[in-house]
Order: C-alpha cells, then structure tokens, then sequence
C-alpha cells in the first residue's frame, strides 16, 4: 500500500487539486455552490483554508503519489489563528458562496452542534477520481488514526455521503447523529465518532 507523508507549504497546490478534482461533483458541494463556477470557487476555499489553518495549526497528510490527501484540526486550534486568517477566510467565503453564506453559515451551525466533543476533527480528505479505491484513502488516513490509537484520543468527522459510511466504519468510525432535516434543502449528513484504542490493543485496529 502506498504510504503516506506530512505535506508542506510546498505541496499546497497539489493537496488543493485532489480536493478540488475529489469534491466537485459530492453532495454537499452540489448543494453549497450550484452555479457552474463551483471549481473556481473551491480552488479559492481550500487554498485559503489550508494556507491559513490546515498547514500551519492542524496537521495536512498526503500520499506519497500525491493522489489523496487528509486535513486534520485538532480541538482547539482555530482558536489559535491570527485575525487575519478569519478575515481572509470571511473574505474568501463570501465572494464563493455570495447570498447563499448565510444559508451555508446556518447548516453549519447545526451540524457543529450535532458533532461531539473529541481531540481531533478530520475537516476534509479526497482521492482523486481516477485512483478510488486503491486503498489511498486508507493509507492517507493510517498515521494519524494510528498516533490516535497510541494515546487513545478521539477523533470525529461528518459525511454527506451513504457511501462513505462504510469506509469509514472499516476504519472504527461510528454514526452518532444522522441530519436528515438540516434546514435550506441541505443534504443528510452523518456526525460519526471514533474512539480511541488503549495502546496495548492498537495492534488490533488497523
């Protein structure tokens, strides 16, 4: 299986691309930014967030092929980004998703209520198209659900996709909340919680 690797500043486009190319066409940007300019509009989104967040507070982890990527926030650590950061990323929402930020701001909401407390939250992951299901997605997500296993944290994460449940429950995620009445016409979206092994059992989940 290929491995895995921490990405730096210097792969930022390349982790923006497999995001981009791996969430164009999913259910809750389809629904988020309908208009024909969503590719654009991602770029934007990703490329801020990570430069802003993902990189220099949470950890972002890529394939050794560059064909998937992970970001991963610790609990508490927007709290520690400089104003700049939430401003650029205020400007940047609202020149992507324009009238629809408030309505965008209001689902959010409700699903961040629904999402339990935990140490890690794996903001977004993708695979590009064209290398889905290889086993990418795993190995991209190994060495932190390992580190998680070795100190037995938490970790949480939300999908608006049925078909992703199952991946993720392989990996020893559970659905702790199902959304099937967010508000604005937005997308079922299942809140899902892993916990944590004790480190003498780490070896049984991988």
């Amino acid at each position: 299986m290929t491995g895995a690797r921490r990405a730096g500043v210097d792969d930022l486009a390349t982790v923006v691309d497999v995001l981009v190319a791996s969430h164009l066409d999913y259910v809750w940007e389809r629904w988020a930014l309908p208009g024909e300019d969503r590719r654009s509009h991602l770029e934007a989104l990703f490329a801020a967030d990570l430069r802003r967040f993902g990189l220099p507070l949470g950890e972002v982890w890529m394939t050794e092929d560059g064909a998937s990527a992970a970001v991963w926030m610790q609990q508490g650590a927007f709290t520690l980004a400089a104003p700049a950061a939430a401003d650029e990323a205020a400007t940047v929402a609202l020149a992507a998703f324009g009238d629809r930020l408030a309505i965008v701001d209001d689902v959010d909401a409700h699903v961040r209520r629904a999402r339990p407390p935990a140490d890690w939250y794996l903001a977004t992951m993708g695979t590009l198209p064209a290398a889905q299901r290889r086993g990418l997605g795993t190995a991209v997500l190994a060495p932190r659900l390992g580190a998680l296993d070795a100190t037995g944290q938490t970790a949480t994460l939300e999908t608006s996709d049925a078909g992703n449940l199952g991946f993720y429950g392989r990996l020893g995620f559970e659905v702790v909340a199902t959304l099937d009445a967010l508000p604005h016409g937005a997308p079922t979206t299942w809140v899902m919680r892993r916990r944590g092994t004790a480190p003498h059992s780490a070896a049984h989940h991988g």
